[in-house]
């Protein structure tokens, strides 16, 4: 198995490959590297430290976000487009949808470092801006890359954006160090699979995704081209995750981590026990704590999550907080409460999780 390449060289290599598939035409790993050398003059007059970056399209977001990189600035990525994460984000000018041909292509240097920020919901709602930094990212890839090798024929499909931790790691980083293509249009739908090239196809896909597979669809007509399938973002349901993995052909690899953690473990059933990523220490205790190089430091972090151990790996129990994931978007029960309350009608109000 190759090793995956090192984020900070990407966009200053000679080599070339077929990088991604845009809008019924494909790109190159050269033609790549000279969209973001453009994107990164376009972005050089710009005197913030941080820039939000907005694109649903993962070949431009790509660009942007390495362009951003090479131009200095930290990424920030916002998780979606309520007026607490516009506070969140601050002055930061947002980029993603601006055309970067016009300019001339700058002399692109390795990166020295480089960060991106992912914004998620805190304990009681507000949003929370999780930094990364490039070490980090090579060596959530390289895990990715050692337990998860990508078929060398493949490209990646994802039904996530790439701007969540999970699209930008799966969909976006992973292939670009592993030279794999990856297909730059989100999914929004099942019946799109039918509609990809012939060539083998990876999907990234989400819960929400998988527990709604059509059952009137020639699932059949797909001929193996799906030849593996990764679910994360929140639970998936064990007839759900049992479902897709008969009408694709191949079992679905969930993968239990968080923007804060990174990736902690993965199942290829249902009814397995999670087994730890490479790397990845888990504390003995009634409560998840991991210890990984994933992490910003060397310590312990508490996810919150309760568990029981076993000889193979871990079962989890279910949260500890008031933290509920509906639909892979954070939830929280407390500011569902308030908000409730704020209503002149309600006088009491408290939220349970049913599941």
């Amino acid at each position: 198995m190759a090793e995956p390449l090192p984020l900070d060289h990407l966009a200053c290599r000679t080599d070339d490959w077929l990088l991604a598939q845009v809008d019924g035409a494909t790109r190159t790993a050269t033609a790549w590297r000279d969209d973001v050398a453009r994107a990164a003059t376009a972005l050089a007059p710009l005197t913030a430290p941080a820039v939000a970056l907005r694109q649903a399209c993962a070949y431009r977001f790509s660009v942007w976000l390495f362009a951003a990189w090479h131009a200095g600035k930290t990424v920030l990525l916002p998780g979606d487009h309520g007026e607490a994460m516009r506070a969140a984000l601050g002055d930061a000018p947002t980029i993603g949808d601006a055309d970067w041909s016009a300019y001339a292509p700058a002399t692109l240097a390795p990166l020295a470092d480089a960060r991106v920020v992912v914004y998620t919901s805190g304990s009681t709602g507000v949003p929370v801006g999780v930094p990364k930094t490039l070490r980090q990212l090579d060596a959530e890839v390289a895990v990715l890359a050692r337990t998860f090798p990508l078929p060398d024929t493949a490209a990646v499909v994802a039904t996530v954006p790439p701007q969540h931790f999970y699209g930008l790691l799966f969909r976006v980083l992973w292939p670009l160090a592993a030279q794999r293509p990856f297909v730059a249009a989100t999914q929004p739908y099942p019946e799109a699979l039918w509609a990809l090239p012939g060539m083998p196809h990876v999907l990234i896909a989400s819960p929400a995704f998988l527990k709604r597979l059509p059952p009137h669809l020639d699932w059949p007509a797909l001929g193996g081209r799906i030849t593996a399938v990764f679910s994360s973002g929140g639970p998936l349901p064990a007839d759900a995750a049992l479902d897709a993995a008969t009408r694709f052909g191949v079992p679905v690899r969930e993968i239990f981590g968080s923007t804060e953690t990174g990736g902690i473990a993965w199942r290829n059933r249902p009814d397995a026990s999670w087994t730890p990523l490479a790397g990845v220490e888990i504390a003995d205790d009634d409560l998840l704590r991991v210890r990984s190089p994933l992490l910003a430091d060397a310590g312990w972090h508490a996810t919150g999550d309760r568990l029981a151990r076993d000889s193979a790996g871990f079962h989890l129990l279910g949260r500890a907080d008031r933290i509920v994931k509906i639909e892979e978007k954070r939830v929280s029960l407390t500011q569902v409460e308030h908000l409730l309350l704020a209503q002149p009608e309600i006088a009491v109000a408290r939220v349970v999780a049913l599941q």
